[in-house]
């Protein structure tokens, strides 16, 4: 039996320069490359690469005492490419319909590379090529006799038929879910993570190139989980399903996202307006409170200097702090911050072409829209809502003096029953005192009456009933509809993006405007 090292010895010289430049390669070439096949949309793209390259050395490798070690690298490199698309394409019969026929016709390409020539070097005609048989043995002692073209053909048909099967064999389980019945591949919920995964980092990386403290907020980095509006933290696998669902629903509500739609909603979150209007309302508090807390400290009795000199120094630091975020909302512009520069930027970073970044993106917004249609809205009781109203209208303010309560006191105890009786007596108008509150009727005059210590709202609705009379009166018509949206527009349909900014800013807008 021949030596296994008997090709090494007899191509030294060749493979010599063929190890020497994978090494090369190990070392210069690797290591950038792994680091990109981090980002799985670079992965995608290299393997598109380094099959082909994988092929080509292979084929160059085994034929390069031939004569036509290029010409079978070529073949090589296209069954690398063949290999690559097929184990890339979702759908598995078109899949596997590449595999099969583009392999078959590269072991055609490798059969007349083969044929071209003959024992004694001699260039062969297509015509005597064609005509060349070969024995196929499928049963021991029993030969075929089958033309070497066709089964050049079917060889290769069924390589690639092994390399499907492998593929799919690599991926994972068949079904690991399912949805109304139907199965989802393991392939498909890669995809469907892939999707999220990109969505996720385009938008995150989008929205960090403009303001990194943004974009580190849970809310961005959690921008199309489903699981947590549900109150349910899922593994990106769980949550990917259940977007898959809203997916079909969305398609049943027929929610259409087109690219005018994706550019609305990144500019929603770069928008300089949305940005700087929470930074100046933070800085108007801290500094309101701060001249308040400073005017309340001067006006106190009883404190020494050193005292107050620590109290107003603290103060006057967080007004300090007030004018800095003041500064920083300043900075931000009330336009576009996002701009071409940074958005190229983006997809160069992370590898994608726009049209993948925009339709995986679309995908989710389309969920996300579908999950706020269907989703059960969370909303207050008419009380809460009140209560938050008030609080949001109502400004109030109160200046406190410290009296010494000694001096309102008497040395003599209260005789007993005293305080009985008050309670008991009635009042002028015929009031009784316990039925009255505290100078109700005058200044000074007694009262024992408390407010009230539960405040209840509640709001029911017979949701059948009420469709049923809509649907029997049909008396929504487009013109009632256009009568309510103008009569509240600008209550419930005001746009937030281009709320009034605070009143005191309402000179610094102004003077920004001018400019």
């Amino acid at each position: 039996m021949a030596s296994p090292f008997q090709f090494f010895r007899k191509h030294a010289a060749i493979m010599m320069v063929v190890l020497i430049g994978l090494s090369m390669a190990s070392f210069i070439i690797l290591d950038p490359l792994m680091q990109l096949a981090q980002n799985p949309g670079q992965l995608r793209q290299l393997s598109y690469l380094l099959l082909p390259l994988l092929g080509a050395i292979v084929a160059w490798t085994v034929k390069a005492a031939s004569g036509r070690a290029l010409e079978y690298a070529l073949w090589g490199g296209l069954a690398g490419a063949v290999v690559a698309g097929g184990w890339r394409i979702s759908d598995p019969v078109f899949g596997y319909a590449v595999l099969i026929g583009g392999l078959g016709v590269v072991a055609f390409g490798f059969w007349n590379l083969a044929a071209m020539t003959d024992a004694s070097g001699a260039k062969r005609s297509w015509r005597t090529r064609r005509s060349d048989m070969t024995d196929v043995s499928l049963l021991p002692g029993q030969n075929w006799p089958l033309n070497a073209a066709l089964a050049s053909i079917i060889t290769g048909g069924l390589f690639g038929l092994v390399v499907g099967v492998l593929g799919n064999t690599l991926s994972g389980p068949t079904a690991p879910a399912s949805v109304g019945g139907q199965p989802i591949s393991a392939r498909q919920l890669q995809q469907l993570v892939q999707r999220r995964q990109l969505a996720q980092r385009f938008f995150v990386t989008l929205i960090g190139s403009v303001d990194p403290q943004q974009a580190s907020s849970p809310q961005i980095q959690d921008r199309f989980s489903i699981g947590p509006r549900f109150g349910q933290p899922l593994t990106v696998e769980h949550d990917v399903v259940l977007g898959e669902l809203f997916r079909r629903e969305a398609d049943k509500l027929n929610i259409v996202v087109d690219d005018d739609t994706v550019t609305a909603f990144i500019e929603r979150f770069t928008h300089g307006r949305r940005a700087r209007l929470p930074i100046l309302r933070q800085a108007n508090q801290m500094i309101n409170n701060a001249a308040a807390q400073i005017a309340q400290v001067n006006q106190m009795q009883g404190l020494d200097a050193n005292t107050k000199a620590m109290l107003a120094q603290r103060h006057f630091q967080s007004q300090q702090q007030g004018q800095s975020f003041r500064k920083l909302a300043d900075s931000i512009p009330n336009s576009k911050r996002l701009g071409g520069t940074a958005y190229r930027k983006t997809l160069k970073r992370l590898g994608v072409a726009e049209s993948d970044a925009f339709a995986a993106l679309r995908e989710e917004i389309r969920i996300q829209t579908a999950v706020d249609i269907l989703s059960p809205a969370l909303e207050l009781t008419p009380d809460e809502a009140w209560q938050q109203l008030r609080q949001q209208q109502r400004k109030q303010s109160l200046d406190v003096a410290m009296i010494p309560v000694e001096a309102f006191l008497d040395d003599n105890q209260v005789p007993k029953g005293t305080l009985r009786d008050t309670f008991d007596a009635i009042l002028p108008g015929g009031v009784p005192a316990k039925e009255a509150l505290p100078n109700q009727l005058g200044e000074g005059v007694d009262g024992f009456l408390q407010q009230r210590r539960v405040n209840i709202g509640a709001f029911a609705i017979d949701v059948a009933a009420f469709e049923d009379v809509v649907a029997q009166n049909k008396t929504v018509t487009d013109e009632r509809v256009e009568a309510y949206y103008k009569e509240h527009r600008e209550t419930e349909f005001r746009n937030p993006l281009f709320e009034e900014a605070p009143e005191d800013t309402k000179s610094d807008t102004k003077s920004d405007t001018k400019s």
